[in-house]
């Protein structure tokens, strides 16, 4: 008795040191990520330029954005909206100078509590960057944990924490003072915590979905995550929990967002401007305009909104191919979660597609996606195993060839994000504009 269970605790011990030096691992993979990606080297920056622009499909259109500094280092000019706002919550300038991203304000706050840690160069940009690494190595913690609780595989939680860390979407966005990385990780936070508060099975009960909504209405003055969140939760959860539960969460996530806003127009004198989020107002309008005309004009605009370009813009095909498999080698409870994934970044793409080709928006997809991807890479190397064993060639052959397998697809994909590193900007440029199938 005695012997099994010191055998036990040694296992127990061995586990949590190896999963100590993967959360290590993960930092290390994402601190040099951020690295080789910040300042000029800036994907989002560097598809800007009017070399770029044929991607876009609008000839009048020189670049996407304005080139700004913060310090030395060049920025597009929208990060000045962090800065005025990181400003503000730092007391040295009012609400005058604010207003364009107001209610992406939670990221200033973030980097407000960072700036005075970081003496170069003024601090901020620095600071967004920290912001926006403290945010991606959680969130790939974060994959971890969630594929581990939900699947008990541990490789397969590694595969898809190491493509979280090495994820195109959030390279490219990492060295922008911008609110896209937290954005990105809350989503997969916010996953992670849903399954830690078990919500998806019975007893249900109201308060871990009062948390849930809390958590997302915070999200909320990020970016737009909770309508991905609130996507899933309902696709998902619709036969899995008692719609009044659903109906709560959602009402308290979008009701913080409007306190937000509420708040910080009328108790800090923030002007939370329109010109930003008249957009997604504008993109529903058309499509609500399309719906009401002929059915002939409304397939015609499906048509040319590219929502394929756009996806594939996002993942590229090489990942798709991975989701193919993962998606028919899943348990059906897998399935149907990464199916709901999807939906929560594809609902919010298309309804965007009435104004603009987003893959930035699409990229909301990437939790399931990563997932799936995972799911697929271990099944080809397992099955890679398997297959050689089955040939009576030694152990040890079989074992090392699933294990190449799946380092060749690891590496395979993390080159899609990293192809800049060698000049190669074209992966970028279709993130950044969409591939332009029906162009």
């Amino acid at each position: 008795m005695g012997q099994g269970s010191s055998a036990g605790g040694r296992s127990l011990s061995l586990h949590r040191h190896s999963t100590r030096l993967w959360l290590v691992a993960l930092g290390v993979i994402c601190l040099a990520e951020t690295v080789t990606h910040t300042g000029a080297r800036n994907a989002f920056l560097e598809s800007s330029r009017p070399l770029y622009s044929q991607f876009s499909g609008l000839n009048l259109l020189p670049a996407d954005g304005y080139v700004s500094w913060i310090g030395h280092v060049p920025v597009l000019q929208d990060a000045e909206s962090f800065v005025k706002q990181t400003a503000f919550f730092l007391g040295q300038q009012g609400p005058q100078d604010t207003g364009f991203l107001d209610r992406r304000a939670a990221y200033s706050y973030f980097a407000a509590l960072l700036v005075p840690w970081f003496r170069w160069d003024g601090g901020a940009y620095a600071a967004f960057v920290a912001v926006n690494l403290a945010f991606w190595w959680a969130a790939a913690a974060a994959m971890y944990w969630l594929v581990r609780r939900r699947t008990g595989d541990t490789t397969l939680a590694v595969v898809a924490s190491f493509f979280v860390a090495v994820g195109n979407g959030l390279i490219f966005m990492v060295g922008m003072p911008q609110s896209y990385v937290p954005a990105y990780a809350s989503l997969v936070l916010l996953l992670a915590l849903a399954e830690w508060l078990n919500v998806w099975r019975p007893p249900h009960r109201l308060g871990p979905w009062l948390l849930l909504g809390w958590g997302a209405g915070v999200s909320s003055t990020i970016y737009f995550t909770h309508i991905a969140v609130v996507v899933f939760w309902w696709v998902y959860g619709l036969r899995r929990v008692p719609w009044r539960y659903l109906l709560v969460a959602t009402a308290v996530a979008f009701g913080i967002g409007a306190l937000w806003e509420l708040s910080g127009h009328h108790l800090s004198g923030l002007k939370f401007g329109a010109e930003n989020s008249g957009l997604v107002s504008e993109a529903v309008g058309r499509w609500i305009r399309q719906a009401r005309g002929s059915w002939a004009l409304l397939i015609a605009f499906m048509r040319s909104s590219d929502a394929a370009g756009t996806a594939l813009g996002a993942f590229p095909a090489a990942w798709w191919a991975f989701v193919a498999v993962g998606l028919v080698v899943s348990r059906r409870d897998d399935r149907e979660w990464a199916l709901a994934g999807i939906m929560s970044g594809l609902v919010p793409m298309v309804a965007m597609l009435g104004l603009l080709s987003l893959p930035r928006v699409a990229y909301f997809m990437y939790p399931a996606v990563y997932f799936l991807a995972a799911q697929g890479t271990v099944w080809l190397a397992r099955a890679t195993g398997r297959r050689l064993a089955q040939l009576r060639l030694p152990r040890s052959v079989a074992r090392v060839s699933g294990i190449a397998v799946t380092v060749a697809a690891m590496a395979l994909l993390a080159s899609i994000g990293n192809a800049d590193l060698l000049g190669d900007q074209h992966w970028n440029a279709q993130f950044h504009y969409a591939l332009g199938i029906g162009r």
